[in-house]
């Protein structure tokens, strides 16, 4: 930044900046003028680009709502100083609460599976999520990688879940939990005397970078073993931004 001492007025009728040029000029507080360089834009990182894409997105699809739905929020907004377009942004962005409903704003996730799946012995198995309690910042893309919770943003987790194994007499049961497809962060097994089900619930403390992901494996050294997930979650342990 330059300062400049003399008439504004006069130094100005030379060239001026060009309008998205490198500098403009400001009056200061004393009279002074000023040459400041225009700030430079920068490349949005990924969270910014999410957070511009969800605006846009929200911006656009609040503008003309369906009867029904601008029905609902021009009653539900009645006497509380919001707007209806209000009501409805909040109800996409998942944080309009109605009792008895929970409210979940710590980024997390819940995911399981409405069923078993068969190991075969010897062998680890990735196990397969198929449906959610919720997901507050897309952990879970049930499309593209449907065993996974990803991280999106880099902090301390907590990650944990729950698998019950078939009554199978014999051998051992496992059940892992596994950063990025080879690290093993927490995992706990029992040996199966006895024609009993068996329920597992391994849990961990980890420190994960944007992208990483997790995903839960089983394991039994038995024949006819089936294994069900019901319940796999993830939990931000430091401050995080919910995307």
């Amino acid at each position: 930044m330059a300062k400049i001492h003399g008439d504004p007025v006069d130094l100005l009728k030379g060239k001026k900046p060009r309008p998205g040029g490198g500098h403009h000029y400001r009056r200061g507080k004393d009279g002074t003028l000023l040459v400041q360089a225009n700030p430079k834009a920068h490349k949005p990182s990924g969270p910014e680009s999410a957070w511009i894409s969800n605006f846009t997105c929200l911006a656009h699809f609040t503008k003309a709502p369906w009867s029904g739905d601008f029905n609902n929020a021009t009653e539900l907004q009645d006497q509380t100083g919001w707007y209806w377009r209000d009501v409805i942004h909040s109800a996409l962005s998942g944080k309009l609460l109605g009792d008895p409903a929970k409210r979940v704003t710590t980024p997390t996730a819940r995911v399981f599976r409405t069923g078993v799946e068969s190991l075969v012995s010897g062998t680890v198995k990735i196990l397969t999520p198929n449906d959610l309690d919720w997901d507050n910042n897309v952990f879970w893309d049930p499309t593209a990688n449907q065993s996974r919770l990803t991280v999106r943003s880099s902090g301390v987790y907590l990650v944990g879940c729950q698998v019950e194994f078939n009554n199978i007499t014999g051998g051992r049961r496992v059940a892992q939990i596994i950063v990025n497809g080879t690290k093993i962060v927490g995992d706990q097994s029992v040996t199966q005397a006895n024609a009993n089900l068996a329920r597992l619930t391994p849990c961990s403390l980890w420190a994960f970078e944007a992208n990483d992901y997790v995903e839960v494996g089983a394991f039994a050294n038995a024949n006819g073993v089936t294994a069900e997930l019901e319940n796999f979650w993830l939990m931000a342990m430091t401050p995080e931004t919910v995307i």
